[in-house]
């Protein structure tokens, strides 16, 4: 019994500090974005999360953001859960920041599919509709587009830019690498898709990049000194 009243004090002290300094919630979940690269650290990742969500915005709050009820919450970050980009999200915007990529720590080149060798040598002569994956023919190219995908702090939008890299990857062989079924790619890849912690992963890792933070940017009105001011002697009605 003592011990657990030592970690319930431990968890209320913790909390308590989150909630009193927004720049240590920033780091604490800097850090646990961090860990969720890192196979053998990714629950304590999704622990810290939790703490974050509890301290920063409240457990109701972030998963009402998210579109979930507050025990898919707690299940999602927690030991050996898989949260969804959603979750993710809302998470970051309790403490005004959002999900980013970098390269990886230690990357690995991306699987130069036979679809992207292919695609990057042939020229179609009649106009088809655009398709952003036949952009995505370099690491480069992929990193940047994610980049901006990710920018839009949309779980739809990233789940469909997701996808396209999916695609210029080559879906069956993005499958064999990951060990994910084809299927669950193409249904949480696309619009109405959510995908989890585990295929975001698999794919960031299979095009050498990491999920990492930003702090979400100041908007230029929400700056003091872009705020309007009454010149001097002006007559005020």
């Amino acid at each position: 019994m003592s011990k657990l009243k030592g970690a319930v004090a431990h968890h209320e002290r913790e909390i308590a500090e989150l909630r009193a300094d927004r720049d240590l919630a920033a780091e604490y979940v800097k850090a646990a974005i961090e860990s969720l690269n890192i196979s053998e650290e990714r629950n304590g990742g999704l622990l810290g999360l939790r703490s974050v969500a509890e301290a920063c915005g409240g457990l109701d709050r972030v998963a009402a953001e998210a579109g979930i009820s507050r025990e898919s919450l707690c299940l999602s970050l927690s030991v050996n859960g898989n949260p969804t980009l959603a979750i993710l999200l809302a998470v970051l915007k309790s403490v005004e920041m959002r999900l980013f990529v970098a390269p990886g720590i230690h990357s690995v080149a991306p699987a130069q599919s036979s679809s992207r060798a292919i695609g990057a040598k042939i020229m179609v002569e009649k106009f088809t509709p655009y398709d952003p994956a036949s952009a995505l023919d370099s690491s480069e190219s992929i990193e940047a587009f994610l980049v901006d995908a990710f920018e839009t702090e949309d779980a739809a939008h990233i789940a469909i830019a997701l996808g396209d890299v999916a695609r210029a990857e080559g879906i069956a062989a993005l499958a064999e690498q990951t060990e994910l079924p084809p299927e669950e790619l193409r249904r949480s890849l696309n619009e109405v898709g959510n995908p989890t912690l585990s295929t975001t992963l698999a794919i960031l890792r299979v095009s050498g990049l990491r999920l990492t933070t930003a702090a979400t940017p100041v908007r230029p009105t929400d700056s003091p000194e872009n705020t309007p001011s009454v010149a001097e002697g002006a007559d005020i009605r």
